[in-house]
């Protein structure tokens, strides 16, 4: 009778989540765009498009680190010389607007390979987004890696 219980309660927290994310109204769907788009920049190593989402005073929580965006670009920058692939995979657990402020929480998974060597990372994130004109733009970020379970 428990787990049946339990396995009722997980069902259902798993479809309200599943409702929240399809529910979104458009301007969830562009903060979510600007955190995609810094993503998808780092992926590409497109320093221009990494640019494009944050603000000038941008802050990166990098596992206990301060970085700004000339950081965070600087770090990647060596990867353009060496074969290097990314991609991404970004989980949304929620996203609130407040008139031009957002914030947003997701899973942040990557698939990397450098030099032939696969790495697989993943993290826990939040953000701190401002709307600029028609434009998101990301001001904080805060990352924790999500270390593997160990069997």
């Amino acid at each position: 009778m428990r787990n049946r219980f339990l396995a009722l309660l997980f069902l259902g927290f798993s479809l309200s989540s599943f409702c929240a994310r399809a529910q979104q109204n458009d301007e969830q769907k562009k903060v979510n765009a600007a955190i995609i788009g810094l993503f998808d920049g780092l992926a590409t190593l497109d320093e221009q498009l990494m640019r494009r989402h944050v603000t000038a005073d941008f802050l990166l929580l990098e596992d206990g680190a301060i970085w700004t965006i000339d950081t965070l670009i600087n770090k990647v920058s060596p990867l353009k010389k060496v074969a290097f692939s990314r991609v991404n995979h970004l989980d949304f657990i929620r996203t609130d607007v407040s008139g031009n402020t957002a914030w947003v929480a997701y899973h942040n998974r990557a698939d990397v390979v450098v030099n032939g060597q696969k790495r697989n990372r993943q993290w826990l994130e939040s953000a701190s987004l401002v709307k600029q004109g028609n434009d998101w733009k990301i001001t904080l970020l805060h990352s924790t890696v999500v270390k593997p379970k160990s069997n």
